[in-house]
C-alpha cells in the first residue's frame, strides 16, 4: 500500500505540555504505521525505527542521541525507542496531586456535558484508579455537574451506573436546548406582530378604528350609571347625592329633583 495516501503525523514537540505532546504523537504514529503496513512482521525493526525518527523530527533525533540503551534494549527497536521518549517526556507523576485535580473538576458555565466528561476521563487516567475509575467518574459527574435539577435527578437513581448517568445528563441537555429553541421561536413570532409604525397608510384607519372600538367597549363597561334621584354620577351613597334632603317641587316628596319625579313614582 502506498504510504503517500495517508497523512504523516506531526513531529514530536518539546515545548508546552511535553507529556501530552508525546501521548498524541505516539497515538498518531501507531495509527499511521498500521494501514501503511510499516508495522508488519516482514518489515525490519531497523526500518521501522528509522521511520519513527524521521517522522519525529530533527529535535527528537537530537534527544534520541542522548539516550543510553541497556544490554536488553535495542536502539533499532521502535518499541524501545518509544519507551525512552516516554520516560524523557513524562516526569514521575504525583498521584496525590493528579487526584486532587480530578476531585476538584466542576462543569464550567459555558462547558458542554460531553466536554466535561472528556475532561474527567483524561484526568482519571493520570490517577491510577484501576477498576474504580468508572465509579469515581460517575461520582464526580454527579457532584460537579452545573445543573442542580439534573443532579437531583441523578441522586434519585437507586442503581446509578456511569452509562445511566451519561444518558440522563445527555437527555437533560438536549431537552434544555429544545426548550430554548421553542422559546426563541415564540419570541420571534411576538416580535413580528404589526405595530402602528409598521402599518401601511391603507391599513392604519382600520387599525385606529379597531383601537377606538376597543376603548369604547372598555369605557362602556367601566362607566358609572346615572343616579335616578339627581341625574348625576356619584358614589352609591345617599349622603353624597345632591337631591338628598331636598323637596320635589312637582310631587312634594323628598330626596329627588322634580325632573326625575317620574323615576320615583
Amino acid at each position: 500500500m502506498n504510504a503517500d495516501q495517508f497523512t504523516k503525523p506531526a513531529k514530536l514537540e518539546f515545548e508546552g505540555n511535553v507529556a501530552e505532546n508525546y501521548r498524541r504523537f505516539r497515538q498518531q504514529f501507531e495509527i499511521y504505521m498500521s494501514p501503511t503496513g510499516f508495522d508488519a512482521t516482514n518489515v525490519p525493526k531497523k526500518k521501522q525505527a528509522a521511520i519513527l525518527l524521521n517522522i519525529a523530527g530533527e529535535e527528537a533525533i537530537e534527544v534520541f542521541n542522548t539516550f543510553t540503551f541497556a544490554e536488553d534494549e535495542d536502539k533499532d527497536d521502535p518499541e524501545d525507542i518509544l519507551a525512552k521518549f516516554q520516560n524523557y517526556c513524562e516526569p514521575k507523576k504525583n498521584i496525590t496531586y493528579e487526584r486532587h485535580i480530578f476531585n476538584t473538576r466542576v462543569q464550567q458555565q459555558t462547558q458542554s456535558f460531553d466536554a466535561y466528561l472528556t475532561e474527567l476521563r483524561v484526568q482519571a487516567k493520570k490517577c491510577t484508579y484501576g477498576t474504580l475509575q468508572d465509579e469515581l467518574i460517575r461520582d464526580r459527574l454527579v457532584v460537579g455537574i452545573r445543573d442542580d435539577k439534573v443532579r437531583s435527578r441523578l441522586l434519585r437513581e437507586p442503581e446509578l451506573t456511569l452509562q445511566k448517568c451519561i444518558d440522563i445528563a445527555h437527555a437533560a441537555e438536549i431537552s434544555q436546548k429544545q426548550m430554548q429553541e421553542i422559546k426563541d421561536e415564540t419570541n420571534t413570532v411576538h416580535d413580528v406582530r404589526p405595530t402602528y409604525r409598521t402599518l401601511t397608510d391603507k391599513d392604519r384607519p382600520r387599525y385606529e378604528s379597531r383601537g377606538k372600538s376597543q376603548e369604547r367597549r372598555k369605557s362602556k363597561s367601566t362607566r358609572m350609571p346615572d343616579c335616578k334621584y339627581c341625574g348625576t354620577q356619584h358614589a352609591f351613597r345617599k349622603e353624597v347625592c345632591p337631591a338628598y334632603g331636598k323637596i320635589c317641587s312637582s310631587c312634594g316628596k323628598g330626596n329627588h329633583f322634580a325632573v326625575h319625579a317620574a323615576n320615583i313614582a
